[in-house]
């Protein structure tokens, strides 16, 4: 089966679910290359979920080659390299790569959704409050928000004509954490894509 190659271009962020390789004691960083040059990148902790995302450095790159580096060293090289994936093509949609396997890797693409379909845009008004909004996963039936910002109570939360939920919550202010539940008990807290509790959010 052949896959649709796009060339990488600076700034576009791709995604790595790490998977095994995620034992504590690693880092992980990303190879850029192209016929004529190459670059490293490194990946930082996406924070709420489990995975790491890297944007590409300048240039105009053809594939991408992750790779799971000695966590006691912070150079980009081979020789600090433990465990890679294959030689990436991305094909300009798929963005998130899910490692299964210790090396050489090429098949795991799939399309990064934030924290498992969730996304926020919490808002200071100027009366004072903050105000709550977010797009949750299809079929989402109810939306509460529940943390410090409510007091530690279940909220729940109004459903927009465009399919988001929203919450004004008045005594709430910048900084407080919470996370949204699609129904008022911890059990429906949030999860990211891999089915793991998403970190309270701030």
């Amino acid at each position: 089966m052949s896959t649709f190659a796009a060339n990488i271009t600076a700034g576009t962020k791709l995604y790595l679910a790490p998977g095994m390789w995620d034992d504590g004691s690693a880092r992980f960083a990303a190879y850029f290359y192209n016929g004529s040059g190459n670059a490293w990148a490194d990946l930082s902790a996406l924070s709420g979920t489990d995975y790491y995302v890297v944007e590409a450095p300048s240039g105009t790159w053809t594939n991408v080659i992750f790779c799971r580096m000695n966590g006691g060293t912070t150079a980009n090289d081979w020789g600090n390299k433990w465990n890679q994936s294959g030689d990436l093509v991305y094909d300009g949609t798929n963005n998130l790569f899910t490692i299964s396997s210790w090396d050489n890797q090429t098949s795991g693409w799939s399309t990064y959704t934030a924290a498992g379909g969730s996304t926020s845009e919490p808002v200071t008004e100027p009366e004072g409050g903050v105000t709550y909004t977010v797009t949750v996963p299809s079929g989402t039936n109810q939306c509460y928000i529940n943390g410090e910002a409510t007091g530690n109570t279940f909220v729940k939360m109004t459903l927009l004509a465009d399919g988001r939920y929203q919450k004004r919550i008045t005594t709430a202010h910048t900084g407080l954490t919470y996370n949204y539940y699609s129904g008022a008990s911890a059990d429906y807290v949030e999860v990211t894509a891999l089915g793991n509790a998403v970190s309270p959010r701030a």
